[in-house]
């Protein structure tokens, strides 16, 4: 990699990770704010309500925030910054449309949604959902063209900015007794400042662009054949998602246990979403995309390959196991348990969620190489997927949703390793792997050593976990994953010596 590239792409996942740390602990203290305020029954249909605004990211993207991804790079390396432009427009335009149509549908339909899933408070909330489900696909897609264009320092700044504001607004709703209405039109509100900011900053890095000529039919082609079939995997994908569980239990089970399901899909997905491994996505992604337009090389997606699979299992693997060995002591002492019926569901979607993080570097390769119609036929797990979430709901409550998701997850993972293997030539770190394992492991052992003398401490079961954190650290500095060159392309990146794992 060019010495530009490097530094560009290291300082940007430094960014990326100070600004998903900030964020995460603000998200932490609004997850923990809406469980100990709201009572469970008002949790689920909070819960019902994400799970709606998740429904517009899958039908209204239309594949649009992925192909940005995979595109605007392309055109930034090859100078053609005036294409990159019109498709962002292009996108925009189709997008608001559409937008605008559900937004005024939404006044029609609410009430028929609130019977449906026995939910009152609903019928006068849905056009509100549907106005932030949408400005949230603007959001999403203003978010991908500042990661595509390197600019993960500003989007971070202004998302640790939001993330704040909604957290004192919430503050400020549940304090006043304003209910969960009050929460969704903060959440509105803090869209539409990110919007503002996000577009600006967007438009003013094209100033003198002109974009009075159509754009070429040879890129607009194939801009509208990676979107078409990136969106029919969005929306066959939304069968797998969490939301389709939370619908499912919504209906079968009652709110009451949409909110024990929810708080064990927020936490696992919590984990996930703080993962170093993952927050390098909006950095991988991009440099992925610039680095094969260069040469057209399949060896350079290789390596990225084994590097970024090793960063994902450097935090996956102890962070399963840590979780495993300190969850159910986290909920007795945090939530004094209120929250223990979701315990084993949790368990198992830690490790569910961490098999998806390991689909994330085969599906940048698919998009590379402009194969995403081998992450669409994947989705044929979406047929057990459906059967099975039915079946062990029905029979097994939320533990069975749980064994429903991780199980397709596992299928898709293998689906698209097999595809990967028909597509070109690449290798997993499995020696790496195994000296992470090692190190997680013992790590795990210590924490189940200590884990009867927490008691009902926080204090003793903060210290743990990170004594726990540290063991891990010490171990793999000694057992080391990485290979001196790749430790010398992090830290030559970062322009200090950090990273001596």
């Amino acid at each position: 990699m060019k010495d530009n590239i490097k530094q560009v792409s290291a300082k940007s996942a430094v960014f990326n990770y100070i600004g998903k740390t900030v964020g995460t602990i603000v998200d932490a203290a609004v997850f923990i704010l809406l469980t100990k305020k709201l009572m469970i029954e008002d949790y689920g249909v909070y819960s019902f309500g994400l799970a709606i605004l998740s429904f517009f990211g899958f039908f209204l993207s239309f594949g649009i925030p992925t192909t940005l991804v995979r595109f605007i790079p392309e055109y930034i390396q090859k100078q053609e910054r005036g294409i990159a432009f019109q498709i962002i427009k292009l996108s925009l335009r189709i997008v608001i449309i559409f937008g605008v149509f559900a937004i005024v549908s939404s006044f029609f339909i609410g009430g028929k949604v609130s019977v449906i899933f026995n939910t009152k408070p609903l019928s006068a909330l849905f056009p509100l959902l549907v106005f932030v489900g949408i400005s949230g696909i603007v959001l999403r897609i203003e978010e991908e063209i500042l990661n595509a264009l390197f600019m993960q320092a500003f989007r971070n700044i202004f998302q640790i900015c939001a993330d704040s504001l909604k957290l004192f607004l919430f503050i400020l709703a549940l304090n006043y007794g304003l209910g969960i209405n009050s929460l969704f039109l903060a959440v509105s509100l803090v869209t539409i400042i990110q919007l503002v900011f996000y577009s600006v900053r967007i438009f003013n890095y094209f100033p003198v662009v002109k974009s009075e000529k159509k754009l070429p039919k040879k890129e607009l082609r194939r801009f509208f054949t990676f979107s078409a079939k990136e969106y029919l995997f969005t929306i066959t994908a939304f069968f797998w998602d969490m939301s389709f569980d939370i619908y499912v239990i919504t209906y079968l089970l009652g709110s009451a246990m949409t909110g024990l399901f929810n708080f064990a899909v927020s936490m696992s997905f919590f984990v996930l979403h703080w993962s170093p491994g993952v927050i390098l996505q909006p950095v991988i992604s991009p440099l992925s995309v610039r680095q094969y337009a260069k040469a057209k090389d399949p060896a350079t997606l290789n390596k990225i390959f084994q590097f970024y699979n090793k960063l994902k299992a450097f935090f996956a693997f102890p962070v399963i196991l840590g979780s495993w060995s300190l969850v159910d002591k986290l909920v007795m002492v945090v939530y004094d348990n209120k929250f223990g019926p979701a315990v084993p569901a949790l368990k198992i979607l830690i490790i569910s969620v961490m098999i998806i993080a390991f689909t994330i570097p085969i599906r940048n390769i698919f998009d590379v190489l402009e194969k995403n119609e081998f992450a669409l036929y994947s989705n044929i797990v979406i047929i057990y997927r459906i059967c099975a979430s039915l079946f062990l709901i029905k029979y097994f409550g939320i533990t069975g949703a749980a064994y429903a998701y991780g199980t397709s997850m596992l299928f898709i993972f293998l689906i698209q390793i097999a595809f990967l293997r028909r597509t070109i030539k690449v290798a997993y770190p499995m020696k790496s792997f195994l000296k992470i394992l090692l190190n997680s492991s013992v790590m795990a052992l210590f924490l189940i050593a200590l884990k009867p003398l927490i008691g009902n401490s926080l204090f003793l079961l903060v210290t743990i976990a990170i004594s726990g954190v540290l063991i891990y650290l010490l171990l793999s500095c000694m057992n080391k994953p990485f290979k001196k060159e790749e430790r010398n392309i992090i830290n030559e990146g970062l322009g200090f010596a950090v990273w001596h794992f």
